[in-house]
């Protein structure tokens, strides 16, 4: 139950008829302003500790969870570009033979043409 302002000032003109101003003002000042109702107590800090641990706990699993969906996604993304890489380098592979194909059989056509113009 709260202390009214009124109940605290008569309480301490009692204390200051039996004890003195001095320590009046002391014992006073000792207790709680709103009463013992609003002063926090060990279980309360306790009991606010561990519901902050357990928040802690959950909130650093879930970036655990989502730093490895991260690492996840960057190791997919190196194998896809692995594999792209390694598309690429099959078909520059292809097209070069492809090209040089073309040129021999392009240097072949050229020199026929010469030695055919040459008998002649």
């Amino acid at each position: 139950m709260a202390i009214s302002a009124s109940a605290r000032h008569h309480l301490f003109r009692k204390l200051e008829d039996v004890l003195g101003p001095e320590d009046a003002g002391t014992l006073m000042d000792s207790l709680p302003v709103g009463g013992w109702e609003n002063v926090a107590t060990k279980d309360d800090f306790r009991h606010e500790v561990r519901t902050l641990g357990a928040e802690l706990r959950q909130e650093m699993a879930e970036m655990e969870n989502r730093l490895a969906s991260k690492a996840d996604l960057r190791d997919l993304e190196h194998r896809i570009i692995e594999h792209l890489e390694m598309r690429i380098d099959v078909r520059m592979a292809a097209s070069q033979r492809s090209t040089i194909a073309w040129v021999t059989a392009m240097n072949a056509t050229m020199l026929g043409a010469v030695i055919a113009a040459i008998r002649l």
